[in-house]
């Protein structure tokens, strides 16, 4: 099969700019010092086995080449139109989120009802409980004492908040 270099091309980009506004619209939207600061936030497209197809390089950390998706991703099963999946659990993700601040969101992309990938993001929380204000202590022993722990669910099911996560 040959490829043709130039839709090859226009597709990457395409893809690029897609991740890269998905990152400057968490970062013209986060009320966090960690976004607004530090850019300790990060967003991409991945393809349905957890790949990563695209993420931005001008805006957010750059970690998402190699980001452990899949693990995520299949924890929840089968995806509709309206699922959001959360997570900030390093363990239940296999490295998704490094640590309990960072919690991830994901909704799948379907298109004529085929699903196509996903958008991913990550913001560093400031606060997700945790032994100290601002959930990082270095005497932490235990994840426990580092806040919440959320592993991987739907937020959303069919467009709907899950009260119960809530």
């Amino acid at each position: 099969m040959n490829t043709d270099r130039v839709m090859l091309e226009i597709l990457r980009t395409r893809m690029k700019s897609i991740a890269e506004e998905m990152a400057a619209v968490t970062l013209r939207t986060g009320f966090t010092v960690f976004v607004k600061e530090t850019s300790d936030f990060g967003a991409c497209l991945v393809a349905p086995n957890g790949e990563v197809m695209a993420a931005p390089t001008d805006t957010a950390v750059s970690l998402m080449v190699g980001l452990p998706a899949r693990t995520a991703i299949e924890a929840l099963g089968e995806y509709e139109e309206g699922d959001i999946g959360i997570t900030n659990d390093p363990d239940l993700t296999h490295g998704l989120s490094t640590h309990l601040p960072d919690i991830w969101l994901w909704k799948p992309i379907f298109a004529d009802g085929e699903l196509m990938g996903f958008g991913f993001n990550f913001i560093h929380s400031s606060d997700v409980g945790g032994k100290v204000a601002g959930s990082i202590s270095p005497t932490s022993y235990e994840i426990f004492q580092e806040g919440i722990r959320i592993p991987p669910r739907k937020l959303f099911h069919k467009g709907e908040l899950d009260q119960g996560l809530l």
